[in-house]
């Protein structure tokens, strides 16, 4: 009997209930799976599944997804296979599948096999994987709402396993201030938000009510307590309730024995020290236990306060618990005669320039240039409007090399070659390489030639780390340090002072330290009236469970799997700081191996910075070692083509491609790698940093979830098939540092600048309704008593 034949009189029977016949037919077919069709081996998946016949279920669903990718086929095979030996191989199969992370279905329900196996990681990327991808239609239709509230809670459940109580909240307040009503998820929704102290606005949701109705009784004693506290009320009537009840969650019952302690305080009868001693040591990551811990032990230890604030940074009332013992009480200095004007670089990246006036006297720090905008220069102008010229600036002082720090530098030896400018000698020949790139590239406006860019280079006054300089100034003299910023090499954070006042302008820094530089170091005891730093990621919830180490991990197991598939790896960087952050990972990553398993292709200005790295490294780099240099390759040096290029080095070969620029900028080295491997569904584009708003990395990044997309590099229309996809290497300061750094530091006066100061999070379809729900490090900052303001460009400050 043929095959057709069978498969409809086994279906045929299979319907009218004639299971002997029908499990004699299948039973044939069945032995004959090698050679059926992917819909053949479905109907048999199917009707093994429903006979329960698990194993032949199992092998029936594996050898059509062999064929196809089928969400219904993924669960079939899913169920299956729990208990089995090779399960976490067989999850790791289906990841594999073609276009399987748009079955949300499949990829939550493998996002929380992982945790039961217990793998943590390989979960909780999963999850945010999916989550991200579903937030995209659940933006517009809301559809996939089971998945997105499910993903949250598995989200939530990881990021407390790990003690990362800071991020779990960020995804808690997704649910709490959704409109949807969330009543079926109303015993884990309570549970979370007692752990982890978010009880108000859950009383503030419109089915509140509800919830309390058919929530455990079990939770009902802590509500009472959060909602009698809003009005500053409470109960003994509570306390004895939460000290008598037994509770299987040990944190839960730990929160409700620090709960009753509390109302025994409100009580006049004071804490049993002893008692709240052994819950912190317990659950020293809780934040109403650590509060009862500081209330009765007075001389803690700043490492204590440091965790405390680094756990809790998203609380406003930890933020002021934590202000109220360490404000520094400190005389006002006068500071009248100190004004300050943002040329660039304020509420924007890009064209950094500060105007920096004290008793007449006058310094400019930076000079960058504006990215892919018409007019790259800082708007000088307003230095006219002030009544000064370059002649009249005592220097300027450069912070680090990257074109939007350094673009205008030409155009001011152009304009005033006397005026001195001050840098670290790392600075000044890396500099020397981007802007003789953005000369030979003829950006449009620019207003300087390359003989601009070698007076900078050749008359540049250069200093190291950690030696007081002065630069003349009339009668008096600035006195500068410069202390390593990390984020670059050579990069400086600047300590100014003249007279009795003194600014810090951090430049762009980075608290962590990094293979290719150090990390942001000041002395103990410095201080500074006036702080002017980056707030570039001052609005972003960090993912603090996804750390860079993570993030380095992830990139390279990506990497592999690509490169295995004989894809191509493009991953656009910024030429001074990422590109060689990348290729020390690479190093390491495959230290032991004769050979990289793959081509790696190194291209654009990448190859000339990594030649200065290594001048300044204590022990030798070899970051070229072993790669392609592209430039040398493809043209622009040698004899072959561009294209000849990409037929006998990438097309159809493994390879990872280190080309900037980091944001696919039109001519660059990486855009056009980009341009012709984008299309390739085997390739994937990886974005390692910032990616400007204007920019066609930017865009790209935007239409990365949504099928049919098309997008112009180059000038060029092109599908996008390739995977896109972005990791956090970013070496700028986070949220929680930077406002630890200023904690630190309580200067007089800050200025927030290099950061979108109106840029707030907000989750989809929320009922905040303008409010701040997770906040940025402005509001942090209006938690204390420190003074901040959100710097603006072009406009001029006069200080008190």
């Amino acid at each position: 009997m043929e095959i057709e034949q069978l498969k409809r009189q086994a279906v045929t029977s299979w319907h009218e209930g004639r299971m002997q016949e029908a499990i004699s037919s299948f039973a044939i077919l069945y032995d004959e799976r090698d050679f059926l069709d992917f819909d053949t081996l479905k109907i048999l998946s199917l009707f093994y599944y429903e006979q329960k016949s698990m194993e032949h279920a199992q092998i029936c669903s594996k050898a059509a997804l062999n064929k196809k990718t089928d969400e219904q086929l993924a669960l079939i095979f899913l169920a299956t296979m729990q208990g089995i030996e090779t399960e976490i191989h067989e999850l790791h199969y289906l990841l594999s599948m073609p276009d399987i992370m748009s079955e949300f279905t499949v990829t939550t329900q493998i996002a929380q096999r992982y945790q039961q196996l217990g793998l943590a990681e390989e979960s909780y990327y999963l999850a945010l994987e999916t989550l991200e991808k579903i937030e995209v239609t659940y933006r517009i239709q809301q559809l996939y709402e089971e998945h997105y509230v499910t993903l949250l809670f598995l989200l939530i459940n990881l990021e407390m396993a790990e003690k990362k109580l800071n991020q779990a909240r960020f995804h808690l307040r997704k649910l709490l201030y959704a409109k949807n009503r969330l009543t079926e998820y109303a015993e884990p929704l309570v549970h979370y938000a007692i752990l982890l102290d978010l009880v108000d606005p859950l009383i503030d949701r419109s089915d509140y009510d509800v919830i309390c109705e058919v929530v455990s009784p079990t939770y009902l004693p802590y509500l009472s307590f959060f909602e009698l506290r809003r009005e500053q009320q409470t109960s003994l009537d509570i306390q004895l309730q939460l000290e008598q009840q037994l509770v299987e969650h040990p944190h839960l019952q730990a929160k409700g024995i620090a709960i009753a302690e509390m109302i025994r305080r409100f009580s006049g009868k004071g804490i049993n020290r002893e008692r709240i001693a052994a819950l912190y040591a317990e659950f020293p990551e809780d934040f109403f236990i650590s509060k009862m811990y500081s209330l009765t032990e007075p001389d803690l230890s700043e490492s204590f306060w440091h965790k405390f604030l680094h756990d809790h940074t998203d609380l406003e009332d930890a933020v002021r618990w934590y202000w109220r013992y360490h404000q520094k009480k400190k005389q006002p200095k006068n500071l009248e005669n100190c004004h300050i004007t943002f040329l660039g670089g304020g509420e924007k990246i890009g064209g950094t320039s500060i105007l920096l006036s004290i008793n007449g006297h006058h310094v400019l720090l930076d000079a960058g240039m504006f990215l892919n905008e018409e007019q790259p220069l800082t708007n000088f102008s307003v230095l006219a409007e002030h009544g000064l010229t370059f002649e009249d600036l005592d220097a300027v002082i450069v912070s680090h090399a990257h074109v939007d720090h350094t673009g205008s530098l030409p155009y001011i030896y152009k304009q005033s070659p006397k005026t001195p400018m001050y840098m670290t000698d790392q600075t000044a020949k890396l500099l020397h390489i981007l802007l003789s790139d953005s000369v030979k590239h003829a950006q449009p406006n620019l207003q300087y030639e390359q003989q601009h860019v070698d007076g900078v280079f050749t008359f540049a006054r250069r200093h190291s780390y950690n030696k007081m300089f002065e630069i003349p100034a009339g009668d008096t003299n600035w006195q500068v340090t410069f202390y390593e910023a990390g984020h670059i090499l050579g990069a400086a954070s600047v300590h100014v002072q003249l007279g009795d006042i003194s600014i810090l302008f951090t430049g762009d820094f980075s608290v962590d330290a990094q293979r290719s530089c150090g990390k942001f170091t000041l002395p103990v005891n410095l201080y500074a009236d006036i702080v002017i730093t980056e707030s570039t990621y001052g609005y972003t919830p960090v993912n603090a469970r996804v750390n860079r180490l993570a993030q380095e991990k992830q990139l390279l197991s990506h990497l592999q799997q690509v490169t295995e598939q004989n894809g191509c790896f493009i991953i656009p960087v910024f030429a001074v700081g990422r590109a060689q952050e990348v290729l020390f990972l690479l190093k390491e990553a495959y230290k032991d191996e004769a050979f990289y398993p793959f081509n790696v292709i190194v291209d654009g200005k990448v190859i000339d910075v990594c030649h200065v790295y290594e001048q300044y490294a204590e022990e030798p780099m070899h970051l070229l070692d072993d790669v392609l240099i592209g430039k040398e390759m493809h043209g622009f040096k040698g004899e072959m083509s561009f294209d000849e290029f990409m037929s006998f080095y990438v097309h159809n070969r493994p390879s990872c491609i280190i080309a900037s620029s980091g944001m696919l900028n039109e001519g660059s080295a990486s855009a056009r790698y980009a341009e012709r491997l984008i299309e390739g569904p085997q390739n994937t584009i990886a974005f390692t940093g910032y990616v400007g708003s204007e920019s066609p990395g930017y865009q790209l990044l935007q239409k990365r979830h949504e099928t049919g997309q098309v997008i112009t590099l180059n000038n060029q229309q092109k599908q996008i098939n390739a995977a896109i996809t972005s990791y956090r290497l970013s070496a700028h300061v986070s949220r929680e540092d930077l406002f630890d750094v200023l904690l630190q530091l309580q200067p007089q006066q800050i200025f927030l600048m290099h950061g979108e100061h109106e840029k707030r999070y907000q989750p989809l379809h929320t009922t905040a309704s303008g409010r701040t729900i997770y906040p940025s490090v402005v509001e942090l900052l209006q938690w204390t008593d420190l003074q901040v303001i959100c710097a603006k460009n072009g406009t001029h400050y006069e200080l008190k």
